[in-house]
């Protein structure tokens, strides 16, 4: 039986890192140990986490899931606060219909990846999986997790508390909402706290009620390290939903292998990591691109490359003569199209003076000529124009700075902060009140201590006709 180790680091917070050594053999997964500290391991792969990544949904028209693997990257870019460009991807499906396909997509810097296997040194290829921390929380909730009813997962730690939502073993999708707290000093959240995570769990459910419950895990004042039973009780109440005891989930006793119900809770992101990395190759896993490491049956490949390579040598060497004659045709006829895409160029461009590469600086050219377009509100409504119509909405006396602002389509998006909760109500109604806009949602609202202000998402559809 082979082993994968799931490590979640200790936070800047100084909480305790937590190691979770997953058996992997025929008859599934065992949970063997559990621990508080990095112990050196005898070169088992390594499961660790991305806390720099995005994770966002994606649905495709078709259920092709290699063609999704190749549009998922353009569909979430825009979506993510990453450059497309300098990132790396990984997609797992959800479900799908008959005609369509949902994806949970991945993305994380490639600066952040490349930090995270340069702190193994010489042992970075044990680093196999890297996975975001909801993905973590995913992998041990469906491990728990029957095959139906909706149930909230709840993982509280002294820098944040994760909510993932589910349907059995069905990922619904996942909020973070940051806070400091100390259970030692205080057993319930503060009331904008609760407010916040009242709000992003109702947001997860699209506002219906989660019926089956909750389940709370993470770090804290009791049995092994979990939240006490007081603040468990506490966090139910002020959420508005029951209370559910782990030993009463399905799936407790296999997976739980001796450990308590507070091991299981303290260490519940590092037991979620080793679990993603014993599925590797069927999970998410942000170790893709240029860091993706190579398969054991490389080896094979390799050498019969090698082999077909041999074969094919002397092939090559009767091809080149031919491929000589051949090369100085072609350069002809290639040094003729690139005379006549010049000209066109100069053509449709007369003030240009110089020209390097006609295809390339045309490409520039029509994106240049269409940005200014959408700027200026040419075939249509603009983006500015519908700011202006959000400005022209909400009272001057309502503070609001607004970070990012986009149209898509039919629907608006933009995040803002404001001075307080209440606040984003009146802009919601505001905004609603606006003949050029409807069906206007908030999400995503998190309170941010350190400047008194509250970031929260605002979307909309346009008004038809608009």
């Amino acid at each position: 039986m082979r082993s994968v180790i799931g490590i979640h680091a200790a936070a800047a917070d100084g909480g305790l890192a937590h190691v979770a050594r997953m058996g992997v053999g025929m008859k599934g997964n065992v949970l063997q140990t559990l621990g508080t500290e990095l112990q050196p391991h005898g070169g088992e792969p390594v499961a660790v986490l991305a806390r720099t990544a995005a994770l966002r949904e994606v649905t495709v028209p078709f259920t092709d899931v290699r063609k999704a693997a190749q549009v998922a990257p353009y569909e979430v870019e825009g979506h993510v606060p990453f450059d497309m460009d300098e990132v790396v991807t990984s997609l797992v499906r959800l479900d799908g219909g008959p005609d369509s396909t949902r994806l949970l997509v991945g993305v994380a810097p490639e600066e952040h990846i490349a930090d995270i296997v340069g702190q193994f040194g010489e042992s970075a290829r044990q680093v196999q999986t890297i996975v975001p921390e909801p993905y973590a929380l995913f992998c041990f909730a469906r491990a728990l997790a029957g095959e139906e009813g909706p149930v909230l997962f709840v993982d509280v730690r002294r820098e944040r508390v994760l909510l993932l939502a589910m349907e059995g073993r069905r990922w619904i999708g996942s909020r973070t909402v940051s806070c400091q707290w100390d259970e030692s000093a205080e057993t319930g959240f503060p009331a904008h706290v609760s407010a916040a995570l009242r709000r992003a769990a109702q947001s997860l459910y699209g506002g219906k009620r989660v019926a089956a419950g909750m389940v709370v895990t993470g770090e804290g004042n009791g049995p092994d390290g979990s939240p006490t039973p007081e603040t468990q009780t506490s966090l139910a109440e002020s959420m508005g939903l029951p209370l559910l005891e782990m030993e009463s989930a399905p799936g407790f006793q296999e997976l739980s292998a001796g450990h308590t119900p507070g091991q299981l809770s303290a260490a519940a992101i590092a037991i979620g990591l080793s679990l993603a990395g014993a599925s590797r190759g069927s999970e998410l896993n942000l170790r893709a691109g240029a860091f993706a490491l190579g398969t054991r049956g490389e080896v094979a490949v390799m050498r019969r490359v090698v082999g077909i390579g041999a074969a094919l040598l002397g092939l090559l060497l009767v091809v080149w003569v031919d491929g000589l004659a051949r090369e100085h045709a072609t350069r002809v006829q290639l040094d003729t199209v690139n005379t006549a895409m010049e000209l066109a160029y100069r053509e449709t461009f007369p003030g240009v003076t110089r020209v390097v590469d006609p295809v390339a600086q045309a490409r520039t050219a029509v994106l240049q000529m269409r940005a200014r377009c959408l700027l200026s509100g040419c075939g249509g409504t603009s983006a500015l124009g519908f700011l202006s119509a959000v400005s022209r909405a909400i009272p001057e006396d309502l503070t609001i700075d607004v970070r990012e602002f986009s149209v898509d389509g039919e629907k608006l998006r933009m995040e803002a902060e404001v001075l307080s909760f209440d606040a984003i109500d009146q802009v919601r109604e505001h905004i609603e009140a606006a003949p050029e806009f409807s069906d206007v949602k908030i999400s995503d609202a998190t309170a941010t201590p350190k400047d008194n202000k509250v970031k929260f998402r605002v979307s909309a559809l346009l008004a038809e006709g608009t």
